[in-house]
C-alpha cells in the first residue's frame, strides 16, 4: 500500500519550467464540447452518471476539455472513477492534476487515498502536492493521517505545502479523525511559529475552533500571543475559541479585554461562545451585561443562548425576569426557554407558570416566527406535549395549521420525548405518556406534512426509545413514504427510508442519497442564460433591511442559470429568511418558510476547492448531493468546512452590512437580475 512515508522529504524540485504546465485553465462554457461534458453530470439513469462517456473525454487532446471532465467528476463523486482520475494525476497540465486530486478526495474512499499518496511522491509541483495533501484529508486512512501528523516540517517559504498540510489534518478532523499528534503538529508547527504563512495559520485557527475534545492547555502563551497580535477579524474570531479552550485565568482576562477592544460583532459572538469553557459563576455578570447591548442584535441573542445551554436552576427565574423585560422578541423567548429548561424537574408550579405565560404570548402573537420560537421553548417541559399535540393535530380538519407551526410542534414533541428529563419529570406516568406520544407520532407520519414527518422519522431511529416495540407493524412508514413526491420531498423520503431500515433491522441507508427512478434528470444549465452573463451581471436581493448585491461564480453554470430563472419568474418574491445563525449564515428561499420545502427540480451539485474561504459566500442549501433546489444561504464569515460539500454560486459584492442585519422572518421582497 502506498503511504506518505516521507512526506516531509519529497517534492524538493519544482516542475514549473514549461509555461503550459503552470497556466491556469479557464473553462469556456460557450464551447460545444464543454457543454456536452457538463450535460453528462445532469443526466441520470439507474446506474447513475454516464461514466463511460465521461471517461472518453478524459483522453481528449484539448486540455480544457480534459479539465472540464475532471471538474465534473469532482461533483459526481463516483468511486468507479478512482483509477481513471489516478491517471489524470499524471497529466502534463498542473491545473488538471490539481483538479484530479480534488476529485479523488471527493470520492471519500480510502483507495483514493492510496492513489493520491503514490502521486505525491512522484509529482514535485507545489500546487499539485498541496492539493493532494488536502485531498488525502478528505479520503485517507488513519495510517496516512499518522504520517501527515508526524511529517518533518516544510520550509517556511513553501506556503502551498504548509497550507496543504494544515488543510489535510483539518479535513481529517472534520471527518472525526483526530489524533493527538495531529493537534500537536497544528500547535507546534503552525500556531507557535508566527512566521508561518497567514493562510496556513488561518487553517490552524479554524482547526482549534471547530475541534472538540482537544487539549490545548499547554499552549496558553502561544494562543494568548495569537489573540493579542491578530489584526484580521476573520482569523481572530477563530483564535479566541482556541484560547478559550485553555480554560486559564489569563485566557479569561484576555477574552474579556479583546471583547472590549474589537468592533467586530463576529469576534464578540465567538468570545461569548468561548466562555462556555469557564466556570459559569465567573462569566454570568459579563454575559448578562451583553443582554443589555442594543447596538447589535446578534450579541444579546448569543448571550441568551449561552444561558439556555449553560444555565443553572438557581438562576432560572432570573432568566425569566430578564426575558420578560427584553425588547427583542427572539432574546425574550430564548431566555424564557432557558428558565423552563434549567428549572429543576420538581419545581412543577414554576414550570407550569412559565408555560402558561408562553402559551398566552403564543395566542396573542400574529408573527409566525415568534409563534414557532415559543413552541420550541415549550418543548423544554414534558407536560406541554398536550398543548403542542393539539396545535399540531387539531380536532377539526377545517383548521389549517401553517407548515412552520406544524414543523415547530413536531420538533418540540421530539425534543420532549428524547429529553433526558422525560422519565424523571413524569415518574409513574412515564409509560402512559410514552404510549400517548407514540400514538401522536404515528398520526404525524400518517397526516403527511413533510416537515413534521421528517422530524419524527429521525426520532424513531433512536434505539433508546424502544419504538420497535411500540410499532410492531410499521407499514404506516412505508405507506407514508409511497405518497411522497420526488424529487420535491427527497429529504423526507430519505429520513423515512432510514426509519424503515431501522425497523427492518438493516443498516441505515446513507442519508439523502438521491433515488434512481424513472431515469431522473437533473436541471441542465440554460446555456442561453449563461451566454448573457458578464462580469457586470448582478443579482440584487431587495429585503426589508436593504439591498444585497451578488456577483455570480462562473464555475456553477447549472446553479446560476436556475437561480436567475427563479428570480425572473418571481419565485423569491416575498419569501423569508427562515434561518439565521449568528456569525454563520442567513438562509432563505423556502416556499414553506421552515426550511423543509423541496423543489420540482433538483439542481446538480457543483463543487470547487476552497469555495467558502471568504465572507459573503452564497451557497445552495442541500439535503445531500444533487438535491439543491431553491434555498440559498449567505455566510457571515469564512466557513472552510463547507468547501467541497456545498455549491457556492455567488459572492456578495455589496450589502454585507445588510446581511449582518438580517434576522429570522425578514423578507426577501424580490430578486432582480441586472446586466449593467
Amino acid at each position: 500500500m502506498a503511504i506518505i512515508a516521507s512526506v516531509g522529504l519529497v517534492g524538493c524540485g519544482d516542475k514549473t519550467s514549461e509555461t503550459a504546465q503552470v497556466a491556469k485553465i479557464e473553462i469556456d462554457f460557450s464551447d460545444a464540447v464543454v457543454q456536452q461534458i457538463v450535460a453528462l453530470r445532469s443526466k441520470r439513469s439507474e446506474s447513475g452518471a454516464d461514466l463511460a462517456t465521461l471517461r472518453t473525454y478524459l483522453a481528449l487532446e484539448n486540455p480544457m476539455h480534459r479539465y472540464t471532465a475532471v471538474w465534473v467528476l469532482a461533483s459526481v463523486q463516483d468511486t468507479a472513477m478512482i483509477d481513471d482520475l489516478g491517471k489524470m494525476l499524471r497529466d502534463e497540465q498542473v491545473s488538471i492534476r490539481s483538479m484530479a486530486a480534488f476529485a479523488l478526495g471527493q470520492t471519500k474512499h480510502p483507495r483514493a487515498g492510496d492513489v493520491l499518496s503514490a502521486a505525491f511522491q512522484q509529482d514535485s509541483t507545489r500546487e499539485v502536492q498541496a492539493a493532494i495533501l488536502e485531498a488525502i484529508g478528505r479520503c485517507g486512512t488513519a495510517e496516512q493521517l499518522q504520517y501527515l501528523a508526524t511529517a518533518r516540517p516544510y520550509p517556511l517559504k513553501d506556503t502551498l505545502l504548509l497550507e496543504g498540510l494544515a488543510l489535510g489534518i483539518y479535513r481529517y478532523a472534520i471527518r472525526g479523525m483526530i489524533y493527538n499528534e495531529g493537534t500537536e503538529k497544528i500547535l507546534n508547527d503552525f500556531v507557535s511559529n508566527a512566521r508561518m504563512p497567514p493562510s496556513a495559520r488561518f487553517v490552524s485557527a479554524n482547526y482549534l475552533a471547530r475541534m472538540t475534545n482537544i487539549d490545548v492547555s499547554a499552549y496558553e502563551d502561544v494562543l494568548l500571543n495569537a489573540v493579542r497580535t491578530e489584526k484580521d477579524p476573520n482569523s481572530l474570531m477563530f483564535w479566541v475559541i482556541g484560547l478559550a479552550k485553555t480554560q486559564t485565568q489569563q485566557a479569561f482576562a484576555q477574552l474579556l479585554n479583546t471583547y472590549g477592544q474589537t468592533s467586530d460583532y463576529r469576534v464578540k459572538c465567538n468570545i461569548i461562545r468561548g466562555l462556555q469553557y469557564f466556570k459559569y459563576d465567573s462569566t454570568k455578570v459579563f454575559i448578562y451585561n451583553i443582554l443589555l447591548d442594543s447596538v447589535n442584535p446578534h450579541l444579546p441573542l448569543v448571550a441568551a443562548e449561552h444561558f439556555y445551554r449553560n444555565g443553572r436552576d438557581a438562576d432560572a427565574l432570573q432568566y425569566l425576569a430578564w426575558g420578560n423585560a427584553h425588547q427583542n422578541w427572539q432574546v425574550q423567548v430564548v431566555l424564557q426557554a432557558a428558565a423552563l429548561k434549567n428549572l429543576a424537574a420538581y419545581k412543577v408550579p414554576s414550570k407550569n407558570f412559565i408555560s402558561q405565560k408562553l402559551i398566552e404570548q403564543y395566542n396573542n402573537s400574529a408573527q409566525l416566527y415568534h409563534k414557532a420560537a415559543i413552541i420550541n421553548a415549550l418543548g423544554n417541559y414534558v407536560w406541554n406535549y398536550k398543548f403542542l399535540s393539539r396545535e399540531l393535530l387539531p380536532l377539526s380538519d377545517s383548521i389549517a395549521v401553517p407548515p412552520l407551526i406544524q414543523s415547530a410542534c413536531a420538533e418540540a414533541l421530539c425534543e420532549i420525548r428524547s429529553s433526558e428529563a422525560f422519565d424523571q419529570a413524569l415518574g409513574l406516568n412515564r409509560q402512559k405518556v410514552a404510549e400517548e406520544l407514540n400514538g401522536i407520532f404515528r398520526q404525524i407520519i400518517e397526516k403527511g406534512d413533510i416537515g413534521a414527518q421528517a422530524l419524527v422519522a429521525t426520532l424513531l431511529t433512536n434505539p433508546k426509545l424502544e419504538f420497535k416495540a411500540a410499532y410492531p407493524d410499521y407499514e404506516f412508514l412505508t405507506a407514508a413514504s409511497s405518497k411522497l413526491k420526488l424529487p420535491r420531498d427527497v429529504e423526507t423520503w430519505a429520513l423515512l427510508g432510514q426509519a424503515i431500515d431501522f425497523f427492518k433491522g438493516r443498516d441505515l441507508r446513507p442519508p439523502y442519497k438521491m433515488p434512481t427512478y424513472n431515469n431522473l434528470q437533473l436541471v441542465q444549465p440554460d446555456w442561453q442564460i449563461i451566454q448573457t452573463i458578464s462580469p457586470k451581471t448582478k443579482a440584487i436581493i431587495e429585503t426589508n433591511k436593504g439591498n444585497i448585491v451578488l456577483e455570480f461564480n462562473s464555475m456553477t453554470p447549472a446553479t446560476v442559470s436556475h437561480f436567475i430563472d427563479l428570480a425572473k419568474s418571481g419565485f423569491y418574491n416575498n419569501k423569508t429568511f427562515h434561518r439565521v445563525v449568528s456569525n454563520f449564515v442567513i438562509q432563505g428561499g423556502c416556499a414553506r418558510g421552515d426550511g423543509w420545502s423541496g423543489s420540482q427540480f433538483c439542481v446538480p451539485t457543483e463543487l470547487n476547492p476552497q469555495d467558502f474561504w471568504q465572507t459573503g459566500a452564497v451557497g445552495m442549501a442541500s439535503a445531500g448531493k444533487d438535491t439543491e433546489g431553491t434555498q440559498f444561504f449567505i455566510t457571515h464569515a469564512p466557513t472552510l468546512h463547507l468547501s467541497g460539500n456545498y455549491t457556492r454560486f455567488a459572492n456578495v459584492s455589496q450589502g454585507m452590512e445588510v446581511v449582518h442585519k438580517i434576522s429570522v422572518g425578514d423578507t426577501i421582497r424580490t430578486v432582480r437580475i441586472e446586466n449593467q
